[in-house]
């Protein structure tokens, strides 16, 4: 039993326009057959340095885990392997990867002659043991992780600014208080951290789920092929035109398999994606007769006149001109619309024309 893992890089073809070198950076650390720690980072696309940045950084960070594991076994304590740590210690160890991670951007800036921001990245970074896994991000990309006869889930929201391609760098102020830390107990089994470039082919950010066939894919490939074979396979299909078609920037994959014993490749179940609400159908108004309206307008006025006395005959002629008029104008109205349809304007303006029809009618007398 220990943890199987591939990591590869890609430069994208925005870059490759550009003749920019790849701003991305991965690698990982198996620290013992249980235990292993991985980062990965994306360099600003503003910064000049970035790609010196990520790679600094994702380097700092596992030499300082790998050294802390160190530590302990060396002061006689053992990273609890079947109970996880807390939150409270996860924090407090990723603040210190993250202020070493800062010591040596500012060194790193020194030494070059340029700015800390030269050197900004985005960075996740991740301790895996067979029961339980810590991690951090600051920036966007995403990591998604498998527990045994679970669906695989993504451990944390990325991070987006309020502008397309605005997030947050270990370089920014705010990076401390931006740092999302996350503890999942659970039986691990396979592990994937990636920077942004393939968020849109791996995530449905409307859900937040992963996609089931995305990750399936590689967790099935380290399973069934030797490391050597699947990791020649991952850098190709990073660099495919598939791929490129679909997305342009820098991209990073880290997957690791733990494998713990032989498993059946259906053995893991899918997450439900709810579909998208479907628009609704458009249907065309349903034709009214007008005839009953007419009808009932007429025998109502003719009713009424009928009960009228002999001696307001005269008043009566002056009324059912005046009527006559009312009608044909609301007669008028109705044969310009002869659909009826759950529009509220339309009944609105029909109920205001008669309305309007009514009230001059009314002034004429």
């Amino acid at each position: 039993m220990s943890w199987k893992t591939i990591v590869n890089s890609a430069t994208g073809t925005s870059h490759q326009n550009k003749k920019t070198p790849c701003q991305d950076y991965g690698s990982y650390e198996i620290l013992d057959l249980d235990v292993i720690v991985g980062a990965v980072a994306d360099g600003a696309g503003s910064a000049k340095n970035s790609e010196v940045g990520s790679s600094l950084a994702v380097k700092t960070a596992l030499s300082y885990l790998k050294k802390c594991y160190e530590s302990y076994k060396i002061k006689g304590y053992d990273l609890p392997l079947t109970i996880p740590i807390t939150k409270k210690k996860a924090e407090n160890i990723f603040d210190r990867t993250l202020a070493k991670v800062k010591k040596a951007l500012v060194e790193e800036a020194e030494k070059i002659n340029c700015s800390t921001n030269d050197l900004a990245c985005t960075l996740l970074v991740f301790i895996a043991t067979p029961n339980w896994i810590a991690a951090m991000q600051i920036g966007d990309g995403f990591i998604v992780v498998g527990l045994e006869k679970s669906p695989y889930q993504l451990l944390f929201p990325p991070d987006k600014g309020e502008y397309a391609n605005q997030t947050t760098f270990v370089t920014s102020a705010n990076a401390s208080s931006k740092m999302q830390v996350r503890v999942l107990e659970g039986k691990q089994e396979f592990v994937c951290a990636s920077t942004d470039g393939l968020e849109k082919l791996a995530i449905d950010f409307r859900t937040g789920i992963p996609y089931h066939r995305f990750f399936n894919a590689f967790e099935e490939g380290l399973k069934n092929r030797e490391r050597e074979e699947e990791q020649k396979s991952l850098r190709e299909w990073l660099n495919s035109q598939e791929v490129n078609a679909r997305t342009d920037d820098d991209k990073t994959l880290l997957l690791c398999l733990y494998e713990r014993y032989p498993r059946t490749s259906d053995s893991r179940p899918q997450a439900v994606i709810p579909p998208q609400p479907s628009p609704i159908p458009w249907k065309p108004p349903t034709p009214v007769s007008k005839t009953p309206i007419i009808t009932s307008l007429t025998s109502s006025r003719s009713i009424s006149n009928s009960s009228a006395p002999v001696s307001t005959s005269l008043q009566q002629n002056k009324e059912s001109h005046h009527n006559t008029r009312s009608n044909s104008k609301l007669l008028l109205v109705i044969q310009n619309y002869r659909y009826i349809s759950n529009d509220r304007t339309f009944v609105c303006f029909l109920t205001y024309s008669i309305c309007q029809i009514t009230t001059t009618a009314n002034e004429n007398k």
